[in-house]
C-alpha cells in the first residue's frame, strides 16, 4: 500500500464515521461520543501507516557507515508494530556487517525490540500499577477497542521494569568526570531572635490551650 492509497482509505473511514453520526438519530449522547472516540482510531491507523511508508522502507543506500565499520544493504524484512491505534506491518531493509544484521530504520525511529509501541507499553504499565493485569486488559478493550491478552500485558510490564533497572545500572556504571570544578554551597540557618515587647505586641492571634505568647521571631542567616 502506498501513501496515496493509505490517505484514500483514511478519508473513506472518516466519511463512514460522519455518515454513522448523521444517521444516529436520537441516540444517547454518551454512546455517540464513545462511538466517535473508538471509530477515530481507524483513520488514525492509516495516518500512522502513512508515516511509516514515508520512511522509504529504511533504504539509506547500498552501504552505510557505522561506528563498527561499513554495513551493506540486504533484503527487506517485515515486523509487527502494535500501536495504540492498532496493528501495522512495517517493511524495512536489513543491513549486514560481517555476521551481524540490523534494521537501520528501527534504530532511526527508536522502535522497540518487541512488537508493542512504547506509547502502548507506557499505558499498559500505568494500568497494571493501578490494578491487576486482567483489569488493565479490560480497560483497553472497553475504551480503546484494543484486544490484548493478559500474558501480553504481563510481558510488557516485565520488559518495562527491565528497562528501568538497566537505566539505573547504566547510571551506576557511568564514568565520573576527573575534572575538578569549584562548588558553591549555600545554606540557611534559622535562629530565634528575642523580640522587643513593643514589636511582640503587634502580633495578633488567638493562643490555644497551653500556648504562650510569642516572644521570639525567626531570622535566617545565609552561609556561603
Amino acid at each position: 500500500m502506498d501513501i496515496k492509497e493509505s490517505i484514500e482509505q483514511c478519508e473513506e473511514k472518516f466519511r463512514d464515521i460522519v455518515s454513522e453520526i448523521l444517521e444516529s438519530g436520537s441516540k444517547e449522547a454518551h454512546k455517540v461520543e464513545a462511538l466517535i472516540f473508538k471509530r477515530l482510531m481507524e483513520p488514525g491507523l492509516f495516518l500512522l501507516n502513512v508515516f511509516f511508508i514515508k520512511q522509504n522502507q529504511g533504504d539509506y543506500g547500498e552501504r552505510i557507515k557505522t561506528a563498527k565499520g561499513i554495513a551493506k544493504r540486504g533484503r527487506v524484512s517485515g515486523r509487527t508494530y502494535y500501536s495504540i491505534l492498532g496493528k501495522l506491518r512495517v517493511i524495512r531493509y536489513l543491513y549486514h556487517r560481517g555476521s551481524e544484521s540490523f534494521a537501520q530504520l528501527d534504530i532511526f525511529l527508536n522502535l522497540p525490540n518487541h512488537c508493542f509501541s512504547y506509547f502502548l507499553s507506557e499505558m499498559v504499565t500505568l494500568l497494571d500499577i493501578k490494578g491487576a493485569y486482567a483489569e488493565g486488559v479490560m480497560f483497553l478493550k472497553k475504551f480503546l477497542n484494543i484486544t490484548l491478552s493478559v500474558s501480553a500485558a504481563e510481558t510488557i510490564s516485565k520488559e518495562s521494569s527491565n528497562s528501568y533497572e538497566n537505566y539505573y545500572d547504566s547510571r551506576d556504571t557511568a564514568q565520573t568526570s576527573s575534572k575538578q570544578e569549584e562548588l558553591t554551597v549555600v545554606s540557611f540557618d534559622g535562629k530565634g531572635v528575642p523580640m522587643i515587647k513593643k514589636e511582640a505586641a503587634k502580633i495578633k492571634g488567638r493562643q490555644g490551650k497551653g500556648e504562650k505568647r510569642q516572644k521570639k521571631k525567626e531570622a535566617l542567616v545565609g552561609v556561603g
